[in-house]
This record gives C-alpha cells, structure tokens and sequence, in this order.
C-alpha cells in the first residue's frame, strides 16, 4: 500500500538528498490504534504550479492492519531518525526567520562588539514544533534576532533585553 503527499520545495530536496535520515510512520483517522512506518519510494520532478509543491510517494514497511482500505486518509509525520548522524546545522525559533522580504529566508544577526544587527540569508531544513533547522547561514554561537526583526536595517546598533 502506498500514500502520496506533497512537501514544499525545501523539504522535498532535504528528504530526496537525505532519505535515511528521517523516520517518516502515517496514522489513519479511520484505524485508530494503528501505526504504519513508511519509507520514500519516489519522487515527482516537476513542481506542483500552484503550490509550488512536489508529490513524494511513500511506502508502507511492515504488516498492513486489515481495517486500512484504499483511498483512506492519513496523517503524515517526518521527524530526524534517531541513529541518523546529526547534520551539522543549527535551531533557532521560527519566529527568527523572515520569509517575507526577500527572495530567500533570512536572519537577523546581532553582534555583540558592535551592537549592530546584519541580514544573513539561510538555508532552512525541517522544523521542530516552534523552532527549524538552518542548514547553511549560521555558526552555533551567534545570537539571532527573534522578535521585531521586520523594523530593523542592516548595520543598525540596537538595545538587547533578555539575554
């Protein structure tokens, strides 16, 4: 049996680059109880057009429950497989990213000698409850600006509160 869905661009090229590194399981509204890990079998090379999405197809792995029919729907969850080695990237609060200015996902870097802030365009993987994975853009010992971002210029010097 298998399940079709649609990821936004960014998460179809870490899951097609990477595939291993996720444990991706679906559950069924209508098979309560029931847990069905997945795995990736393909992946749809042109984007939706409208949504600017990419049909990934997966696979269910292990025994089928005999209340699973066809056509059912699912719910779909990708997380960061556990023995998978961790990527060399960086969590921040979603709230840090600004993905409405600019053609790329950015954020605010606050340095602390100058007390200025700068954009920094990133790369961003998958996200985890409130915070998402910036794969490239970001060293582990940065501070981020992750409120008010949307008033600020580069090279601005600001005021921090809350360290």
């Amino acid at each position: 049996m298998r399940l079709v869905i649609s990821l936004p661009e960014e998460l179809a090229a870490i899951a097609r680059s990477a595939p291993d590194a996720f444990e991706i399981v679906a559950t069924f509204p209508a098979v309560p109880g029931y847990t069905a890990p997945l795995v990736l079998r393909s992946f749809a090379t042109d984007a939706d057009r409208t949504a600017q999405t990419y049909d990934v197809e997966l696979a269910i792995t292990g025994d089928i429950d005999s209340r699973l029919l066809p056509g059912m729907t699912a719910d779909v969850r990708i997380a960061i497989a556990a023995e998978a080695d961790p990527p060399q990237s960086v969590i921040v609060p979603v709230s840090a990213v600004d993905t409405t200015s600019r053609t790329e996902p950015s954020i605010w870097i606050y340095e602390e000698t100058s007390g200025q802030v700068t954009r920094r365009a990133v790369r961003l993987g998958l996200p985890i409850d409130n915070e998402i994975v910036v794969l490239d853009g970001l060293k582990g010992n940065e501070l981020v600006v992750s409120g008010g971002w949307w008033r600020l210029r580069d090279n601005q010097t600001v005021t921090v509160s809350g360290l």
